[in-house]
């Protein structure tokens, strides 16, 4: 599947170091065409040969940030991990708190609904602590990358569960402006919230129309959309720019030109936990989340509140994207 980010050369010449064993956890891959090597450490290929500025800076500010907040690593363990996504704490304050577990929850109900078939060759970016590769890998073949490898939120955190659920998965640090793979390789790609921290939306884009086979999908999970009416987001957003976050949010028409310039079908989506959403936001949500409760209003409603909140109000939505011949 992979091949090399320097030259495009699809063959590797593999060193192993004696201590690997039957999975290779150290090592160095070495293009047969232009020499460059490329490190295996702790069993994740270093598979790039540049990272774009914008992904070195916001992976320099996690990092720091990791380091800073020990008390997330507290309890960030490894017991932690495996009980991902029905674990009870998952950041250090009460919004963070609540805006993940609402985007965990979302992506569990999303898997089931968008990735049915089993036997799929299936790419994560973005995969972080690799729970959703984890879980997907059940009954596929998948790769996670990242440009992140330090745990709990990086690929090093994959290998707890290679240990401890019976599964396996590729794990390469690569940026999702220059995906180091074949054309027309893979199923599915999968990105939960982190397409709109790429420095170059087009590209990456491109990229993976190009990686995915015919009718391959791009599936879109909990992917930040900008209304007519902003809310506090948009302030942290800004905050995040300075700090070295590349946030970027798009208003959905700006979301879909660029799907169909990259030769997509989109198909759009509101959250599937929605109602859970809108209890959260409070207020006149919380009485249209009532509503919805009667599967009848439900069925009709969704539709047109889907037009209604994706223009006029800041939110997340999810999508498939059809690759189109």
């Amino acid at each position: 599947y992979i091949v090399c980010p320097a030259c495009s050369e699809k063959y590797f010449k593999i060193v192993v170091a004696p201590e690997s064993g039957g999975i290779i956890s150290q090592g160095k891959l070495i293009c047969e065409k232009c020499g460059n090597i490329f490190l295996v450490d702790k069993g994740i290929v270093h598979l790039f040969k540049n990272i774009s500025l914008a992904a070195e800076a916001e992976k320099k500010f996690i990092n720091q940030g990791m380091v800073k907040h020990k008390d997330l690593l507290k309890f960030k363990d490894e017991a932690w991990l495996l009980k991902l996504p029905n674990v009870e704490k998952f950041g250090i304050d009460n919004l963070s708190e609540k805006i993940s577990s609402l985007t965990y929850e979302n992506t569990e109900l999303s898997l089931k609904k968008f990735i049915k078939e089993n036997n799929s060759v299936i790419l994560e970016i973005g995969a972080s602590n690799c729970w959703v590769t984890a879980e997907l890998a059940k009954n596929n073949y998948c790769i996670a990358i990242d440009i992140l490898s330090m745990p709990p939120d990086g690929l090093e955190a994959g290998e707890v569960f290679i240990k401890n659920r019976n599964v396996y998965f590729e794990r390469i640090l690569a940026d999702m402006i220059s995906l180091p793979f074949k054309e027309g390789v893979f199923d599915y790609v999968l990105i939960s919230s982190s397409i709109h921290h790429s420095s170059d939306i087009k590209k990456t884009l491109s990229e993976i129309y190009r990686i995915l086979k015919p009718d391959g999908r791009l599936i879109l999970l909990n992917e930040p959309s900008s209304g007519v009416f902003g809310n506090k987001r948009r302030e942290q957003v800004e905050l995040d720019k300075i700090n070295g976050i590349n946030e970027n949010i798009y208003a959905i028409n700006e979301w879909k030109r660029y799907f169909f310039n990259a030769n997509f079908k989109e198909e759009i989506f509101l959250p599937e936990n929605l109602e859970s959403v809108l209890f959260f936001k409070g207020g006149v949500y919380k009485k249209l989340a009532e509503l919805l409760k009667i599967n009848a209003i439900k069925k009709i409603a969704v539709d047109y509140m889907k037009i209604f909140i994706l223009k006029f109000f800041d939110g997340y939505f999810n999508a498939v994207l059809l690759k189109k011949k």
